[in-house]
C-alpha cells in the first residue's frame, strides 16, 4: 500500500511539475475573466438604467401630449354641444314664431 502511495505522490509531483505553471495561468485567466464579467455587468446595468429612464421620460411626455390633445377634444365637444343647444333653442323659437303667425 505504501508503494501505491509513493507512486501516487510521485505522479502528483510530476503532474505539478508538468502542469503547475499552466494551471496557475489558467486560474489567473479565469480570475481575470470573472473580473471582466463583473465590470461588463456593471456597465450593462448602468446602460440599462439609463435606457429605462429615457424610455420612462419619453412615455411621460407622450402621455402628457395625449392628455392635452384629449382635453382639447373634450373642450371642442363641449363647445359643439353648447353650439348645438343654441341652434336648437333658436330653431324652437323660430318654430314657435312661425306657429304663432299661422294662428
Amino acid at each position: 500500500m505504501t508503494e501505491k502511495n509513493n507512486d501516487f505522490e510521485s505522479l502528483s509531483r510530476l503532474r505539478e511539475i508538468i502542469f503547475g505553471e499552466q494551471m496557475a495561468k489558467l486560474e489567473e485567466e479565469i480570475s481575470n475573466l470573472s473580473s471582466d464579467q463583473k465590470a461588463n455587468l456593471e456597465i450593462l446595468s448602468k446602460e440599462l438604467n439609463t435606457l429605462i429612464k429615457e424610455k420612462e421620460e419619453s412615455f411621460r411626455q407622450l402621455l402628457e401630449k395625449q392628455k392635452a390633445e384629449l382635453e382639447n377634444q373634450i373642450k371642442a365637444l363641449e363647445q359643439n354641444k353648447a353650439d348645438s343647444k343654441t341652434v336648437a333653442d333658436t330653431l324652437r323659437k323660430l318654430a314657435d314664431a312661425i306657429e304663432g303667425q299661422g294662428e
